[in-house]
């Protein structure tokens, strides 16, 4: 979660409705902002990652006027035609591929909006944008900027500017092993030959994403009228989803929104796009899920409170609401409208007696073994892309996975197959940590079985990975005989051959002829799919034949 802090004069302000303190910290926690404390006229919050929205006082006021019924519904934001255009250069394709863009025109900065822009562009670095590795973000005053402006890369030497807080200009390079924003995000730009810098019709760099914003073109102070915001990244959707919960905010702030023509190439995108997401909706389901008997007009007339409108059978989302993506997201904001508290307890007319499932008794026992050789415990998710489960690890077509009909994030479109190249992330975006890097997940997989009612099978895997300079078979096959010692599984080991493997250096475990685990050390071809430059050996492990085993 994420701290911020508000005035609750502005809040009010901005509301349009006085509140006592106990008022406003029972409705705002009512409608999912976590409250610290209110001291005075600071409003101490705790925003969830579900409402990135809320890090700005604008989002945060906009969503409390819905939910107090002093501005029910959907908000429309109108986007002005304009002849601003981006060019990005097919050089950015494997350091930052894409962008969103747009320009904001008539805003007033004052020492306190500046302020708020700032808290909220550091928050939504640290939270949606995952420490600017998934996406980042730049605000620049528009007179600055000469248009169109070109988003491109260079190599580190031949980038040179001034970066903000730096008293010279620095090349690429400089900037990260010098400056101290540079190098808290250096690991970001490891390996890359070049980096990407967006550059304006005069050559002036206005910024290195992910890093920092040029002093002379990147600065915003309370001079600044009108503003261009970009947002770098490597997934279209998510960049298109972070612009608009900015370009939003600074519309409810005063401003009129400009688009932006991106043109890849021949391909031209128009940024942003604030039109509302149209999503299907069943009252009925809604009822059956939260044991209400709302009708339909009823329904709809509640999730007016939490920013939402409605066409026909359809409910539009409002296009700063980036977590709405299931039905099930709208009756849970239908049940915050009409009010948790409004909920009545009721005892289960069920008896159980509570036992602890023998398989998580099996499990945590292999995973306080693998603890005590020195391993870490990671969780990663269930849902993941087809090209970390396949291409990234060397297989070849999507056979035996289970792809989302409903896919909203190129990062999360398939249901994992396996753990292992779950594990193969996690060392990927900690490479910059000191070594060695020695890993374990127990954790399930899924595969298609018609004979299921949902026609997935939910199989119970260990996967495990050690990553240094000395990473080898014999090492990742010390810790499966260690495991298989302490569980008393006696079996054959026999040379095998895996995609992801060093033929010569892979095997199976096998008892009688059931293969329970495959591990060896992994290809360079896949280590160089994952960006690593360390050697990896690794073991993926069937963990339900292993519980079955040892109860013999």
């Amino acid at each position: 979660m994420a701290g911020v802090t508000f005035s609750k004069k502005r809040i009010e302000a901005l509301v349009g409705k006085k509140l006592t303190p106990e008022q406003l910290a029972e409705r705002l926690t009512m409608m999912g902002a976590g409250v610290d404390a209110i001291n005075g006229d600071d409003v101490v919050l705790e925003i969830t990652p579900n409402r990135p929205d809320y890090l700005h006082e604008q989002g945060l006021a906009r969503a409390l006027k819905s939910f107090l019924g002093v501005k029910k519904g959907l908000r429309t934001y109108p986007v002005s035609k304009s002849s601003y255009e981006v060019h990005i250069d097919a050089s950015v394709a494997k350091v930052r591929p894409y962008t969103a863009c747009a320009v904001i025109t008539g805003l007033k900065f004052d020492d306190a909006a500046i302020k708020s822009i700032i808290q909220f562009q550091e928050k939504l670095h640290a939270t949606f944008c995952r420490n600017r590795k998934k996406a980042a973000i730049g605000v620049y005053p528009l007179d600055a900027i000469t248009w169109p402006i070109r988003y491109t890369a260079r190599k580190p030497e031949d980038i040179r500017f001034q970066p903000l807080e730096a008293g010279r200009q620095m090349s690429g390079r400089q900037i990260l092993e010098h400056h101290p924003t540079g190098k808290a995000y250096a690991h970001l730009l490891a390996g890359a030959d070049k980096y990407p810098i967006f550059i304006d019709a005069k050559d002036n760099i206005l910024s290195m994403p992910p890093v920092i914003n040029s002093e002379s073109t990147g600065r915003v102070t309370a001079a600044t009228k009108d503003v261009f915001i970009e947002c770098s990244g490597f997934d279209q959707r998510n960049l298109h989803q972070l612009l608009n919960i900015i370009v939003t905010a600074l519309a409810d702030a005063g401003g009129k929104v400009h688009e932006v023509t991106l043109k890849y190439g021949a391909k031209k995108v128009t940024t942003p796009d604030l039109s509302p997401a149209a999503h299907k909706f069943d009252v009925a389901y809604a009822n059956k899920i939260l044991g209400t008997d709302f009708s339909d007009s009823d329904a709809k007339r509640q999730l007016e409170k939490m920013g939402y409108g409605s066409k026909g059978s359809e409910i539009l989302a409002p296009s700063y609401r980036a977590d709405i993506m299931h039905a099930r997201d709208i009756i849970e904001d239908l049940a915050i409208a009409d009010g948790y508290e409004t909920i009545e307890a009721e005892i289960p007319h069920v008896a159980t007696i509570a036992q602890e499932s023998p398989m998580h008794v099996f499990r945590q026992r292999v995973a306080d073994l693998l603890v005590g050789l020195g391993l870490l415990e990671a969780n990663t998710f269930h849902i993941t892309s087809m090209h970390a489960q396949r291409a990234a690890m060397g297989f070849d077509g999507t056979e035996g996975m289970i792809e989302l009909a409903n896919s909203l994030n190129a990062d999360y479109n398939v249901l994992r197959a396996a753990l292992l190249p779950s594990l193969m992330e996690v060392l990927k975006n900690n490479k910059h940590h000191d070594y060695p890097h020695r890993l374990f997940e127990a954790g399930k997989v899924f595969e298609p079985d018609k004979t299921q009612e949902t026609g997935v099978r939910e199989l119970p895997r260990l996967a495990i990975v050690t990553s240094h300079p000395k990473a080898d078979y014999t090492e990742i096959r010390q810790i499966l005989e260690c495991i298989l010692d302490r569980l008393e599984i006696k079996g054959t080991v026999n040379e095998s051959r895996h995609p992801c493997m060093i033929d010569g250096r892979t095997a199976d475990f096998k008892v009688g002829k059931e293969s329970i685990a495959s591990f060896g050390e992994i290809h360079p071809q896949v280590l160089r799919n994952w960006e690593l430059e360390q050697p990896v050996a690794a073991l993926e492990l069937n963990l339900d034949a292993l519980f079955e085993l040892s109860k013999k």
